[in-house]
């Protein structure tokens, strides 16, 4: 019989129609069982489903790596204080 902690590990297999036949039957046997483990399956298949629905991002890669190139440089012209100040922030 597989654990919850099993089951957390195979959900997104399982979600996606990719388990072994015995594998998926031992899952489900769990999930019958399991209410909690129902509950965290049903949630990463919705999850799943809202994240299909978002749009895909506007742009082209060209412009993508142009404005991950500027990040790049505004990170190294911040000589790394950008970074270190958000970490004394959380340090708080």
């Amino acid at each position: 019989m597989l654990s919850c902690r099993d089951v957390t590990e195979i959900a997104t297999e399982f979600t996606e129609g990719k388990l072994a036949f015995r594998r998926r039957m031992a899952l489900q046997l769990h999930l019958a069982m399991c209410g909690g483990c129902r509950r965290f399956v049903d949630q990463l298949r919705t999850t799943a489903v809202l994240l299909r629905q978002i749009p895909a991002p506007e742009g082209t890669p060209a412009s993508q790596q142009d404005l991950a190139g500027k990040y790049a440089n505004w990170v190294r012209a911040a000589g790394g204080k950008a970074a270190s100040a958000g970490q004394q922030e959380e340090g708080q």
